[in-house]
């Protein structure tokens, strides 16, 4: 792995980290709106973890932080540093904490420490936990948000609705 990263696919979302090729990208997709061939997204070179998801884009960098891929292309996450790990909204941090990533803000998971690595979706067990995390007694817990937008002022707010022991 050289630390560059290449992108390919309907882009959306601009989830590939330039402009879309489709005028109309909410649209139904046409052949000519899908990247068959990855292109290299530029101004990477230092990615350890590539975070891809249906509509954003995520790169943990070899410093510990994270870009994201928009339509305006590579955009640094503000906030968010020391990260060790990322799994769709969640990234682990250096010191064993979890935060997650909700509309452009970075918010503490609480109740959360010593974790060692978050689990993908595939053995989260899917419903009825949002995320899940092992912690260093191998303990995996998972947990549920409530996650809400204030339409005035667009922050968001995260209530821990579950954060259970499921192992």
């Amino acid at each position: 792995m050289d630390g560059t990263v290449a992108a390919w696919g309907f882009n959306r979302e601009r989830q590939l980290g330039h402009q879309p090729t489709d005028p109309n990208p909410n649209q139904n997709h046409s052949s000519s709106s899908y990247h068959s061939i990855a292109d290299r997204v530029a101004g990477i070179t230092s990615a350890v973890q590539v975070e891809a998801w249906r509509d954003n884009s995520r790169i943990l960098l070899s410093d510990g932080t994270v870009v994201g891929l928009t339509y305006d292309g590579v955009v640094p996450i503000d906030g968010l540093s020391n990260v060790q790990q990322l799994i769709q909204n969640y990234a682990l941090l250096a010191d064993g904490t979890v935060v997650g990533l909700f509309s452009g803000q970075v918010i503490s998971i609480p109740g959360l420490s010593n974790v060692v690595r978050l689990l993908p979706y595939e053995t989260r067990l899917r419903d009825p936990y949002d995320g899940a995390a092992q912690s260093a007694d191998g303990t995996v817990h998972g947990w549920k948000l409530n996650v809400t937008r204030d339409p005035e002022s667009d922050l968001v707010s995260v209530e821990l609705d579950v954060l259970e022991p499921i192992n």
